[in-house]
């Protein structure tokens, strides 16, 4: 459900008088690699450090030289596809020195293990986005509240005791919509 648009000054706004911080935004991948210094003073506009950067427009997983430029241009993707024997987060993460936000939704439907992968990017990633789901089959998943689900794949103690011991700051809850 989304509210927007918004101006900033009332996402500020609205941010001082409930005592929130905002964490991080998401930008749309287009403005990020083409006008980075748009998404660069809105960030500053919001008093904000981070954005996530989800689902390029314009990028063939399948196409080795579409992913090198993508990896060269914007140093940041949250694909689990495979590039031969890694995972394209994989590559980024040993080819890049980002730091990115790991969606523990996006790990688990890519295949991969969420706790796993907290560990495995320790120190790289400042946020963490917590998701309560079970995943039925291959990419078909129910999700839950946070905590509400024994069983559940996204949201384990795990996962949150790891990533608080790891250096992550931020652990952002969420859910999606079934």
């Amino acid at each position: 459900m989304g509210f927007g648009p918004i101006k900033n000054s009332e996402i500020v706004r609205l941010c001082q008088e409930n005592s929130l911080t905002l964490c991080a935004t998401h930008e749309p991948s287009d403005i990020i690699r083409k006008e980075p210094e748009k998404s660069c003073q809105r960030l500053k506009g919001l008093g904000c450090k981070y954005t996530a950067y989800s689902s390029p427009v314009g990028v063939d997983f399948f196409n080795e030289e579409s992913v090198k430029e993508l990896i060269a241009d914007l140093k940041n993707a949250v694909e689990f596809l495979r590039s031969g024997e890694a995972t394209m987060l994989d590559r980024i993460y040993n080819e890049t020195p980002i730091q990115a936000e790991l969606d523990t939704y996006g790990v688990a439907a890519g295949g991969c293990d969420p706790e796993r992968w907290v560990h495995k990017v320790a120190g790289r990633t400042p946020l963490i986005h917590l998701k309560d789901f079970k995943m039925i089959k291959a990419k078909e998943h129910i999700f839950f509240a946070i905590g509400h689900q024994q069983g559940a794949d996204g949201a384990t103690p795990g996962i949150v005791v790891t990533a608080q011991s790891r250096l992550s700051r931020w652990l952002i809850t969420g859910s999606g919509v079934n």
